[in-house]
């Protein structure tokens, strides 16, 4: 009589508890990446690491999902969770407590499913404050000083380009240089940002044209502009050593 008692004690327990809370239980582990390591995930507003990581969520809520990095877009989701009818088989198997059960498991949660479990967020590059979009870069201009040679104006051009650029095209005879893409002038290689130089020397009127072009790369295209800091430092840089007047 009494291990009869004893065996009832027990599923009348198992039954209050309830099946789907014990086996599947009220939170899930849901994970989080990113095409950049180390960006910081937060959930429902809150830090929880960066990626990749992982974290166990209440199956029932609806939860805020950011992925944020300086420099980069943020990205954001809503999880979202659908009913599981698995419950109600496993808690129908004690028969006994089965209401008491389908309350437990509604009120922890443990018979709905989150509907993404694996989140891959992709950031992109927002690009320098310095990027300006235009899909036609502005010329400058740079007088010679007056007892300046032709000659040397060249070589300075030269050597002010050359000291940070590669150089793809050089045609003294035609006043023409232009640098090759780089991706990290300013010491911030994210490779999605790149910029070049192109310079244009006349010599009949004495003055130096230059452009700056950048480009910056969002879904596998390269959004055209230029950068505001890099003709800031080749105006200073030109002016202190060749120029007369710059407009």
């Amino acid at each position: 009589m009494r291990i009869l008692q004893g065996l009832l004690l027990i599923i009348s327990v198992l039954c209050i508890q309830s099946c789907a809370t014990i086996f599947h239980g009220g939170k899930q582990e849901v994970y989080f990446n990113s095409n950049i390591n180390n960006t910081e995930v937060l959930v429902d507003g809150n830090t929880i690491g960066v990626t990749p990581t992982s974290k166990k969520l209440k199956r029932k809520n609806k939860h805020s999902i950011e992925f944020k990095k300086e420099g980069y877009t943020s990205q954001n989701y809503m999880s979202s969770s659908s009913y599981n009818g698995l419950p109600w088989l496993t808690n129908l198997i004690w028969y006994a407590g089965y209401p008491i059960a389908m309350v437990v498991d509604h009120s922890t949660g443990a018979t709905y499913d989150i509907d993404q479990t694996i989140y891959n967020a992709h950031l992109e590059s927002i690009g320098p404050k310095s990027f300006i979009r235009n899909n036609k870069p502005k010329w400058f201009t740079i007088e010679l000083r007056d007892n300046l040679k032709n000659e040397d104006a060249w070589k300075k051009v030269r050597d002010i380009i050359i000291r940070q650029f590669d150089v793809e095209i050089m045609s003294k005879d035609d006043g023409y240089l232009r640098s090759s893409w780089a991706f990290n002038w300013d010491g911030n290689n994210t490779g999605d940002y790149r910029v070049r130089v192109t310079t244009k020397f006349n010599k009949q009127e004495r003055k130096v044209e230059f452009k700056t072009e950048a480009q910056l790369n969002r879904s596998g295209s390269w959004i055209l502009g230029f950068d505001t800091e890099l003709v800031k430092v080749l105006k200073s840089d030109l002016m202190g050593s060749i120029g007369h007047v710059t407009r």
